[in-house]
């Protein structure tokens, strides 16, 4: 019986040690962190009415309690005289707004004049945004031998990267209704690409992708899209959506490659007066989001 006890010893001794794995720890509950807005296509000009709907517009946001903090406007804003009349309503928003161009106000000669119209703006949303930044302009265009002014933008807000893209076609013909990847030095292409392939690490579905045109085979070609999905396919799970206007309706759809929700926005200045509302949850793990339509009362 002695000489059993001490085999067992010996062979416990010899025994490694087996220490349990560390439990992961249990994610805490989403917290609500801030809402954003996303406005389509006021096409403000001499019509008073696109001016009252995007007026009435303003006005629903600031009376919401849903913590929106943030509105993107997705393009066809204003021209022939309206892009001064909606800068104007839209300095009625409480919450910071951040302007887009649309194929309209570029069609109606308006692309430089886009830069004088907001500057101020411009210069208020550096003081209130985190690393806001323009692309410089002027570029040479070369696909059209002429000097373009894209519209091009990033900045973070509440732990998110929000990108604003300028697609919009120089084509002065029908194929300006379509968008252009403008695939050359400091065209829009070379800026989405090396603001995605900058990216820090950080939570899961942290950028926002914004343009007139929803990032879809709808608006570029099949080819382009590949290029687009060369940049978005390895951040899958980090792009939490594409929002755009210009087909003046709603809808949703998963990009083509599946890393993204591509969301459309209708335009305020026909049928009903309406936005997207997102709602933005977090905790430690990432982000969470939901979307609503919200329609606006509107006689």
């Amino acid at each position: 019986m002695y000489r059993i006890l001490l085999l067992v010893a010996a062979l416990l001794v010899g025994c490694p040690t087996v220490t349990p794995e560390p439990e992961e720890p249990t994610p805490s509950p989403a917290e609500h962190l801030f809402s954003f807005a996303v406005i389509g296509d006021p096409h403000v000009t001499s019509m008073s009415e696109n001016q009252e709907r995007l007026a009435a517009a303003v006005d629903h946001i600031n009376a919401s309690d849903r913590a929106i903090e943030l509105v993107l406007i997705v393009g066809d804003i204003g021209w022939s005289g309206g892009l001064e009349i909606a800068r104007d309503t839209l300095s009625g928003l409480d919450a910071l707004w951040v302007p887009i161009p649309g194929d309209n106000e570029l069609h109606a000669g308006e692309e430089a004049l886009w830069g004088d119209v907001f500057a101020d703006h411009y210069a208020s949303l550096a003081t209130e945004l985190d690393d806001f930044e323009l692309a410089p302009v002027p570029v040479w265009n070369p696909q059209w031998e002429q000097d373009s002014w894209f519209r091009n933008g990033r900045f973070g807000y509440g732990g998110l990267h929000f990108v604003t893209l300028d697609w919009i076609s120089r084509d002065s013909g029908i194929l300006g209704e379509f968008a252009e990847i403008h695939d050359f030095e400091g065209g829009t292409f070379d800026f989405f690409e090396q603001t995605l392939t900058s990216l820090p690490e950080g939570l899961a579905e942290d950028v926002v992708l914004a343009a007139h045109h929803p990032m879809h085979p709808g608006s570029f070609t099949i080819e382009e899209m590949e290029r687009i999905g060369e940049v978005t396919t390895p951040l899958a799970g980090r792009i939490a959506a594409s929002f755009g206007g210009h087909y003046h309706g709603d809808g949703e759809e998963p990009s083509m490659d599946g890393g993204f929700l591509v969301v459309a926005v209708d335009a305020t200045w026909d049928d009903v007066v309406s936005y997207r509302l997102v709602e933005v949850w977090g905790n430690e793990v990432g982000f969470e989001y939901q979307h609503e339509i919200v329609v606006v009362p509107f006689p």
